[in-house]
């Protein structure tokens, strides 16, 4: 279709907007090698677009009936606003974190914990992305519920790594302050056989330090750990720098215990 044909009165567009990056839109006129266009914006408002070429046309948007589509590749315009849009109504509008563009996968980071990956969903699904549901996946279909020792332990490496790297930031509860590179290795049978994990490594306000001190101080009146003279994490200074050593929803004693656990299978 020509360009007239497609930008017609009504035709829907994305508007780049210094602050909310795009704006929705519909033509006013139609488009016949003019300079300028005018427009209405979603809340009614109308305006005038500068189209110093037909190069310069304001990208065309989706029909409603494709937004939300689960693989971007569906979508009649592929372009910036309408990847991003189509993300945006997944994750903010249907709590879908996941979204395919062909064989890509698409991955938002929710910054909380999700209960979405159960024995039905990993035997469902051949993808995952982040490197502790890659390894529940990879031992789930390697050994069922009859998982080897070593599968154990590769599973269990992840709540200590998370114990001792990972704390709360302002903008994720559990972020990962290092970077890893975890390398999985299999036997010929398909089976887990080892994996390696290579580390690459200030509390603001409203930020913890690492898990580990604060399951710790939770666990303080555990026979254990009575020789470390441990308190309220608000009472030490490594701890209580960022003001805000509690997590919503969170309980660090039973994390020491998953922390605990995966120690012993470790050993």
């Amino acid at each position: 279709m020509s360009l007239s044909e497609l930008y017609t009165k009504d035709a829907r567009v994305w508007v780049a907007d210094p602050e909310a990056v795009w704006l929705g839109a519909k033509l006013l006129q139609d488009y016949k090698g003019e300079k300028q266009l005018r427009i209405e914006y979603e809340d009614g408002k109308e305006g005038v677009l500068q189209v110093k070429t037909s190069d310069a046309l304001p990208p065309l948007r989706n029909p409603d009936i494709l937004v939300g589509e689960n693989d971007l590749t569906s979508l009649s315009y592929l372009h910036e606003p309408a990847v991003l849009y189509n993300l945006q109504v997944r994750f903010c509008d249907r709590n879908n974190i996941y979204t395919y563009c062909g064989i890509v996968l698409v991955a938002i980071n929710p910054y909380q914990q999700l209960p979405i990956y159960d024995n039905d969903t990993i035997s469902a699904y051949s993808k995952t992305v982040s490197a502790k549901y890659a390894m529940r996946y990879f031992a789930t279909v390697c050994g069922a519920e009859a998982e080897t020792q070593i599968e154990k332990k590769v599973l269990a490496s992840n709540p200590i790594m998370e114990a001792i790297g990972n704390a709360k930031t302002t903008r994720n509860d559990n972020s990962s302050r290092f970077g890893k590179y975890i390398e999985i290795d299999f036997s010929k049978a398909d089976t887990i056989v080892g994996a390696n994990m290579r580390t690459v490594v200030f509390q603001a306000p409203d930020e913890r330090n690492y898990h580990i001190f604060y399951q710790l101080c939770a666990s303080a009146d555990l026979p254990q750990f009575e020789f470390l003279k441990l308190n309220h994490p608000d009472i030490f200074y490594y701890t209580n720098q960022g003001e805000a050593v509690v997590i919503d929803g969170v309980d660090d004693a039973a994390e020491m215990l998953n922390t605990r656990e995966a120690f012993s299978l470790l050993v």
